[in-house]
């Protein structure tokens, strides 16, 4: 299930546009469950998830007490290992690791992530960085390639939610993570929302490193006037005809899963499949270049942009260019984006691939991948100092989490995709 989620303090800047969170406080409610202890450190920003009446309410601050939710996958049993012995394995997983010597990544991890995990990973493991770098079915084709081969080569491959868990012959190919987990600190409840991992699917072979907002309407602010967008049904306008650019949806990617919002949760079948069709009349310019579109909306060329990569978005915003991301009424999508982890069960370094795992969950793993990838980071209590504000709830805005079920529907969204977007031959 994917459930309705809002922030719950509204603020605006003088120009119109939201510029930064709010900092929430501390809330009570009958149906919201409260966890016991702070967090360490708890002067740090951190993300808060509450559950309340069905709906999920998500806010920034500082708060003495955290209040948890649900995220789809069945609550983790959390199971410490025995006093004494989670030093013994640790040790000789890292010892074992080195002897390997390294740790291949295949994934969508840009120059910044590169060079941050590459110095963090040999300084705290002694461990060396193969990075195969490259879009999620980009190193899914190659992964697959290689395993009909024999000759698998990635111990971690990192992309989006859609690619790890729709293809059936991939996925079978997957370990489960929940066994390969080691650290107290990762293993410890209150560092993760609800008290548990946040699992993308119920066998626990898939697991976020971020969660961030999906940049699924920006627009060139020097050409849209606050106000002159609130929701999905206002860019039928006249005025916006021939003046949206889009990612291409009918191959996957961040344009399918709006495509998939529009259909299941923004609208209702039928409703959602007319409004695409109305959208479609628009004439939205496609494009398969993340880059090119941040440069279109940044430039104006299109100055409403749909469905942009998220890394496009933040990478074009730190240039000073002036681009923000609109809530729209109909909702948006809370999502790791790229940062989706699995491990195959078959890698050449299984010691080396569990020693980074559970790294790139603790503490200082999830603050420099946060820091390295640009958006918030799944494990509460993790800096958001330096994020780009677009990964983050605005306020006022309703979020659906992408789980399984919405990653599940990929295939029929292509298809709805296809049907309409697609250019006729």
């Amino acid at each position: 299930m994917i459930y309705g989620m809002m922030v719950t303090r509204l603020a605006k800047t003088g120009h119109g546009f939201p510029k930064r969170p709010v900092r929430g406080g501390d809330r009570s409610d009958e149906n919201i469950t409260v966890m016991r202890k702070p967090i360490p450190n708890p002067g740090r920003k951190h993300w808060v998830a509450a559950f309340s009446g069905g709906a999920l309410i998500f806010a920034l601050g500082i708060l003495p007490l955290l209040a948890v939710t649900t995220y789809g996958a069945d609550p983790l049993t959390i199971t410490k290992p025995a006093k004494g012995l989670w030093p013994e394995k640790w040790e000789s997983t890292v010892a074992e690791a080195k002897k390997e010597g390294k740790v291949t990544i295949y994934g969508q991890v840009g120059p910044e992530l590169r060079v941050a995990l590459t110095a963090a990973i040999k300084k705290d493991l002694g461990l060396d960085l193969d990075l195969v770098p490259g879009s999620g079915r980009t190193v899914l084709t190659r992964f697959a390639t290689e395993m009909r081969a024999g000759i698998p080569s990635a111990d971690i491959l990192l992309g989006g939610p859609n690619a790890l868990r729709t293809a059936p012959d991939l996925y079978t190919t997957w370990d489960n993570l929940e066994s390969q987990l080691i650290l107290p600190d990762v293993l410890d409840s209150k560092n993760w929302p609800n008290g548990k991992l946040p699992f993308l699917d119920k066998q626990k072979k898939i697991l976020p490193l971020a969660l961030e907002v999906s940049q699924y309407l920006v627009v060139n602010t020097n050409i849209v006037k606050p106000g002159q967008i609130k929701a999905y049904r206002d860019l039928l306008q006249p005025q916006w005809k021939g003046k949206i650019g889009m990612f291409d949806p009918t191959g996957g990617g961040t344009g399918t899963t709006w495509v998939g919002l529009i259909m299941t949760k923004a609208y209702k079948p039928p409703e959602g499949e007319i409004f695409l069709r109305k959208f479609a009349l628009q004439e939205p310019v496609l494009t398969k270049d993340s880059r090119l579109q941040s440069e279109w909306v940044a430039r104006g060329r299109y100055p409403v942009s749909i469905a942009l990569d998220q890394q496009a978005a933040y990478q074009m915003q730190k240039t000073g260019a002036p681009i923000a991301r609109l809530a729209a009424e109909e909702g948006g999508i809370l999502t790791g984006g790229g940062s989706y982890l699995v491990m195959p069960v078959k890698r050449p370094h299984p010691h080396a691939a569990a020693a980074v795992f559970n790294w790139l969950l603790s503490s200082r793993g999830q603050e420099i991948y946060s820091k390295g990838y640009g958006a918030p980071a799944a494990r509460l209590g993790t800096k958001t100092d330096g994020l780009s504000q677009m990964a983050l709830p605005l306020p006022g805005e309703k979020l659906f989490v992408q789980d399984e079920e919405f990653a599940l529907f990929t295939d029929e969204a292509i298809e709805i995709s296809k049907r309409i977007f697609a250019a006729p031959k």
